[in-house]
């Protein structure tokens, strides 16, 4: 079954692969797959919407749409949490 989830992640299915992951996920959180590969696809995926996601900020703030939002996001992602 892993494999096969991991198998459609790299589809080129964005739907698919995002309930994919939403299904990785879910079972990590429920202490059913806990294993490194697992930890590391979740991460990997994690790392590639938070990027996606700052990429399109800053198309946004290029082209002047939503610019004060964009700028807000970028700023919020780059700040360090507070203690």
């Amino acid at each position: 079954m892993q494999a096969f989830l991991y198998n459609l992640l790299q589809g080129e299915e964005e739907a698919t692969a995002l309930r994919a992951l939403a299904v990785l996920t879910e079972l990590h959180r429920r202490n059913v797959w806990r294993d490194a590969r697992t930890v590391n696809v979740i991460g990997e995926w994690a790392q590639l919407l938070c990027a996606a996601e700052q990429l399109l900020d800053c198309r946004d703030l290029w082209t002047g749409s939503a610019r004060e939002r964009a700028l807000l996001r970028l700023l919020s992602a780059f700040q360090p949490p507070l203690s």
